[in-house]
């Protein structure tokens, strides 16, 4: 069981149970029993998919998603190896990615900005 100091804008995760866990170089993403998932760490594009660009040392559930089934921290190889990605697949199968976007990363069919919601990818 994963437990946590508790604030006003942290995931609460002091009773929950944690079934899978991605840990990049800098950033970490997890997914609870019931399929919530959280992230925490460095955040410089929203890749912690929580709604900002804010770095965070607790827990923080990710937005828009309701059910995971799996979730992936990576990094930018290119630039110093900065972790700037994150993505996973929900229950209903639809895959999301946020975080930078400048070389069409995140899937959505541009190459532009960064993104610090999971958004859907493209399928053609």
């Amino acid at each position: 069981m994963f437990t946590q100091a508790e604030d006003a804008n942290s995931a609460i995760l002091n009773t929950e149970h944690l079934v899978s866990i991605s840990a990049g170089s800098c950033s970490v993403c997890a997914i609870g029993q019931a399929g919530i998932g959280y992230c925490w760490g460095y955040n410089s594009h929203g890749q912690l998919g929580i709604g900002n660009t804010t770095n965070s040392n607790v827990a923080k559930q990710i937005t828009v998603i309701n059910s995971f089934a799996s979730l992936i921290t990576g990094f930018d190889n290119a630039v110093n190896y900065e972790p700037v990605l994150s993505c996973g697949l929900s229950t209903d199968d639809k895959f999301y990615c946020c975080g930078r976007n400048n070389a069409g990363q995140v899937g959505i069919g541009t190459d532009d900005g960064s993104y610090s919601t999971p958004q859907e990818l493209v399928i053609p």
